[in-house]
């Protein structure tokens, strides 16, 4: 189970460790409630006490574009242990739940984002530009320059070298496109264009359902961000590459001398 948080939300838990701390056990405290009521629903139990639960969760500090994209990574039992015969004597047995609805993901995603607006309130922070003090945070104070590298690095920028300020460039690993499918493999009615992109099966929570918000709650991912210019594909990106390093050998040796 994967929770993606807000943009300006990541950066602060880049450096805040005490915050993001905090966040983590907020997040997996909600996911541990919705298990426990489900259970007592579905298995019929007295309370959700009776439900025990089971989850690991890893902070991921970089997304794959090494961008700085605090997100939490966890690991949750698809079900729950219960004593047989409610009897506190007996072992534990595990009970395996269905799988949650999209009402149960949304309940997830909502509660934690209210409990997150609480944590920032009680540590005097804010989403909401209205509501941000004026003063700067104290890593802008205490460690300007390093503030700067986690604020550019949260939002893919180069902070040197000829593109300060821009995103890097992407080199593409395949000297040429990929072949287009013949014709006679394309779907051509309707029917077949849907049977194609809904062959995909959905996955379940613990197959690694992601419960993102991005101001409020919300069941689906944050919409993806444009990314950075490609390089030119094949011989041109080759091209690129070597004249950037034919500059680069040029001015050392002008440097040196």
């Amino acid at each position: 189970m994967i929770c993606s948080l807000p943009w300006g939300l990541r950066a602060l838990l880049g450096y805040d460790r005490k915050l993001c701390a905090e966040v983590v056990s907020a997040f997996m405290a909600e996911v541990d409630r919705s298990l426990r009521w489900r259970a007592k629903r579905q298995l019929g139990l007295a309370s959700v006490a009776d439900a025990h639960t089971g989850g690991v969760a890893a902070v991921q500090r970089t997304d794959s574009a090494l961008r700085l994209n605090v997100h939490f990574h966890s690991l949750v039992l698809d079900g729950v242990y219960v004593h047989e015969n409610d009897d506190p004597r007996s072992p534990l047995e595990f009970r395996e739940l269905d799988t949650p609805t999209r009402t149960d993901i949304a309940e997830v995603a909502a509660r934690t984002a209210a409990r997150v607006e609480k944590l920032l309130r009680a540590h005097g922070k804010s989403l909401d530009p209205e509501l941000v003090e004026d003063t700067p945070p104290e890593l802008a104070l205490d460690e300007p320059g390093l503030a700067a590298c986690y604020a550019a690095a949260a939002q893919g920028l180069s902070v040197s070298g000829d593109r300060a300020g821009q995103p890097p460039l992407r080199l593409i690993a395949s000297p040429d496109p990929p072949a287009r499918p013949a014709p006679s493999m394309r779907p051509t009615s309707p029917s077949q264009r849907c049977a194609v992109s809904t062959s995909t099966p959905c996955r379940s929570w613990t197959g690694g359902t992601a419960v993102a918000w991005s101001g409020s709650a919300s069941t689906s991912r944050a919409p993806r961000r444009a990314g950075p210019p490609r390089a030119p594909r094949g011989r041109q990106a080759r091209a690129d590459v070597q004249e950037g390093v034919a500059r680069r050998h040029a001015s050392a040796r002008v440097r040196a001398s």
